[in-house]
């Protein structure tokens, strides 16, 4: 189970094959548990004991060794910027997430947008991302940030992408796609970590996230449902 606290909002996030502690229920404001796409029953108890549907993610994942083909379709297509490393979260990077991030569900826990709760949750998102063994790209036209991906590396070859973000209004002007194919080549030299995987979850609603890692050659590796229960007592409401 992993613990986000934001200013006034606690969440608790139960990975695919965790089991719902009664701690949860007496301290969490939100909890958010996973079941696998297919599995009815479960998704039918969850549904009965006060859950609802939140989001259906994809897990995907990418050969970094077999993307350069990809990568050279993009060539002169994207916006030229610098492409920078960095271990530390700034406070530029959060204003820009709460910005970029208006419906997402990572962030909205509530049926209605709620963009100052999602601010909060994304804050907590940062201070976790603070504790990983992390590493930051960061796209900078004349030392304006365009957009960044955090990843977690790990230890057998693989690094996750814990969060891509690029200037909402810029989108179309093929940032995300260059961000994205010169971060896959760096991860793939020996300075950066010589990794052979890259791997990430996508909302099934994200259609330009999900083409944009197809277009570099992603493959999905499973799906699965997410749900979420809201403490009334705790909310208040």
């Amino acid at each position: 189970m992993k613990e986000l606290i934001g200013q006034d909002k606690v969440v608790h996030i139960y990975s695919l094959f965790e089991n719902i502690s009664q701690y949860s229920y007496m301290t969490a404001d939100y909890i958010i548990t996973q079941t696998e796409n297919l599995n009815t029953e479960k998704a039918g108890q969850l549904l009965n004991s006060g859950f609802f549907f939140h989001d259906r993610k994809l897990r995907v994942e990418i050969n970094i060794r077999d993307t350069e083909m990809f990568r050279k379709r993009l060539e002169g297509k994207t916006v030229y910027f610098d492409l920078r490393t960095s271990r530390d979260i700034s406070e530029e990077m959060y204003v820009l997430a709460c910005k970029a991030f208006n419906n997402d569900r990572r962030f909205h826990l509530e049926q209605n947008f709620d963009q100052n709760l999602a601010n909060q949750i994304i804050k907590a998102y940062f201070d976790d991302f603070n504790q990983r063994d992390i590493l930051i790209f960061k796209a900078l036209q004349n030392k304006e940030l365009l957009g960044f991906i955090i990843m977690e590396k790990h230890s057998d070859g693989k690094c996750e992408n814990l969060l891509g973000v690029t200037r909402p209004d810029i989108k179309g002007k093929m940032i995300a796609y260059g961000l994205y194919a010169n971060v896959l080549k760096m991860l793939a030299e020996n300075e950066h970590g010589n990794f052979k995987n890259y791997y990430g979850d996508v909302s099934s609603t994200n259609l330009a996230s999900l083409n944009l890692h197809i277009q570099l050659g992603a493959k999905i590796k499973k799906i699965y449902d997410e749900f979420i229960y809201r403490n009334v007592a705790n909310l208040g409401g």
